[in-house]
């Protein structure tokens, strides 16, 4: 158990670390791209506010407009931009195509890029490595401007492949780091389950001394005197004692360890028939109607002897909360690679809130902790056993209201 909390830990720090990285990542590298697209598109405008060219005055400080250097353009802007424009009249024929600025297009491919783009719906984006705009003239005409964007976009595939790879190298480093630390994390824990577990044994050592010491001196009363109501209660109660001291050393011997001990071939649909056979007279008195869906022969890899204890949990758990004349209905099947298992009964009140609560140790869906059940009544901790068993043999058990007045306990196991 210690070893899979102690993974789990990790698994949960590189997935929480994993998602900030790819949240910093996404922000930066769209952050970069909209930085870049926005130094293309102002060179652009630029020249869209000058007709295809860059003003003549960008060298003369006296009359430079300040919107240059809003939009950070120099007077080495003009040198170090490579771009094409293509007039198109009122019905997107090209008449006039401008290739002066640029030595990679020719007019032909020039005249090509601007017929794509004017049968798109876009008049603003990116045509191959080329950041383009459509700009609308008063007489109907059209003026469509190409900035090469070749080392925009080398630039933003650089700064994504090297913050991924920074990204990675840091994920690895920290994957070091807390499945180093990971054994100091979980220290407290394991170190409060060491306590709790010797603090069973022992209660469960030092309880059976008492134990045997009150059984002795009723066993004593009852040969003395006779036996009567009273000390047949109190070795009821004795029974019922021993029998909690060894579910809870069973429950912390399970989780000692995940190994699964005694694997072999079960088969569940004789076990589930064998529990009812025990159960029927008590069925019986209570007037309870039985209903079986009973595959033959479904069979799993498990331990046998745990699997029997948790279907009998959940049939003496069934029998224990029917009403009186009511329906318990088991169903055991085999669904492709796995086989389940479940148990329906009718009840008088559904048991409030998650009902995955039922599986935690001594929780009673009565707060009051009162027996409903008279002697009959339970520590909850059955529920709780029938769970680690399960989930120790790599299966899923659950609780579901499936009407108003109906429970169903089921529980799934590899094949």
């Amino acid at each position: 158990m210690i070893k899979h909390l102690q993974r789990q830990f990790i698994a949960l720090a590189m997935l929480s670390l994993f998602i900030v990285l790819l949240l910093v990542l996404t922000v930066v590298n769209v952050i970069n791209i909209s930085n870049l697209n926005q130094r293309a598109d102002s060179i652009i405008d630029v020249l869209a506010d000058n007709q295809g060219k860059f003003p003549t005055d960008l060298h003369d400080p006296q009359s430079k407009d300040t919107k240059m250097d809003d939009r950070n353009i120099s007077a080495e802007t003009p040198f170090e931009t490579r771009f094409f424009v293509v007039w198109a009249d009122s019905s997107n024929e090209i008449s006039s195509i401008d290739t002066g600025h640029i030595a990679a297009v020719t007019s032909d491919a020039a005249e090509g890029y601007a017929q794509d783009v004017l049968a798109g719906t876009a008049d603003r984006g990116y045509k191959d490595n080329y950041r383009f705009r459509i700009v609308s003239q008063a007489n109907g005409t059209s003026l469509i401007i190409f900035v090469d964007a070749r080392n925009t976009l080398s630039t933003a595939e650089s700064f994504l492949i090297n913050s991924v790879l920074v990204a990675a190298v840091s994920l690895v480093v920290l994957l070091i780091i807390v499945s180093l630390l990971s054994s100091r994390a979980v220290k407290p824990f394991v170190e409060n389950v060491e306590r709790q577990k010797r603090f069973i044994t022992d209660a469960a050592h030092e309880l059976r001394t008492p134990l045997a010491i009150i059984s002795a001196d009723n066993d004593v009363i009852e040969m003395t005197t006779e036996k009567s109501e009273w000390t047949g209660s109190i070795n009821s109660q004795i029974r019922r004692m021993d029998s909690l001291i060894n579910d809870l050393i069973l429950m912390s011997r399970m989780e000692e360890t995940q190994d699964t001990p005694g694997i072999s071939k079960v088969n569940l649909s004789r076990i589930a028939e064998e529990k009812v056979q025990d159960r029927l007279v008590i069925v019986e008195q209570k007037q309870v109607k039985i209903e079986k869906d009973l595959q033959s022969d479904v069979t799993c890899m498990g331990d046998e002897k745990n699997l029997g204890r948790v279907i009998e949990i959940l049939l003496d758990n069934a029998v224990k909360y029917v009403s009186d004349g009511g329906v318990i209905s088991l169903s055991c099947t085999s669904e492709g690679k796995k086989v389940r298992f479940s148990i329906e009964n009718t009840c008088g009140e559904l048991p409030q809130g998650d009902l995955r609560r039922l599986f935690d140790r001594f929780y009673r869906a009565d707060e009051a902790r009162t027996h409903q059940t008279g002697s009959k009544g339970g520590y909850g901790i059955g529920l709780s056993m029938a769970d680690a068993i399960i989930r120790r043999q790599h299966g899923k058990i659950r609780a579901e209201r499936v009407q108003p007045d109906r429970i169903r306990f089921c529980f799934e196991l590899p094949a």
